[in-house]
């Protein structure tokens, strides 16, 4: 009896490391995408000790030479993690909050666990500092995620028009 309630649980313990194992990249790809919702998301209180916070970390999750593409009036495109930073960094300073809700998250990863894509829905609410403008904002984001040195980071984030 003892030999077999060992061997169950050698037996769970094993299935347990291989089910993390094999779906650890797609936990990792959601951490970040939390993380870039947490960048993104501002309060009225903010200070410049969080927004230093949030470049630093925006700066660990993309590639050098991201590319971000939105309709034009939304957010020019964007071809470096440089112009990211001061395009963030411009917005940042410009609004009072941003409130970001995702749903519809799928996640697939490809080409051995070193390519993934990440499909969503998002919604936002944005508090402009000129007076009570709020702008709502929905849309179809894509963003491709690249495995380099055991670290995923975006190399592409592309706005889809909502039919």
């Amino acid at each position: 009896m003892k030999n077999k309630i060992i061997a169950i649980i050698i037996g769970l313990g094993f299935v347990g490391i291989l089910f993390l194992l094999f779906n650890s990249d797609k936990r990792i790809i959601k951490k970040n995408l939390g993380q870039l919702v947490e960048i993104a998301t501002k309060e009225k209180n903010d200070n410049n000790f969080i927004f230093i916070v949030k470049v630093k970390k925006l700066k660990s999750l993309f590639k050098d030479d991201c590319i971000v593409k939105f309709e034009k009036e939304v957010l020019p495109e964007i071809k470096k993690l440089d112009e990211l930073l001061v395009v963030y960094s411009q917005l940042y300073k410009f609004v009072e909050e941003v409130e970001i809700e995702l749903s519809d998250v799928s996640i697939v990863t490809y080409k051995g666990n070193k390519d993934a894509l990440t499909k969503l829905k998002g919604k936002s609410i944005v508090k402009v500092r000129q007076g009570e403008q709020y702008l709502f904002i929905e849309q179809n984001v894509e963003l491709r995620w690249i495995k380099e040195n055991n670290k995923w980071k975006v190399f592409e984030i592309k706005g889809i028009n909502l039919k």
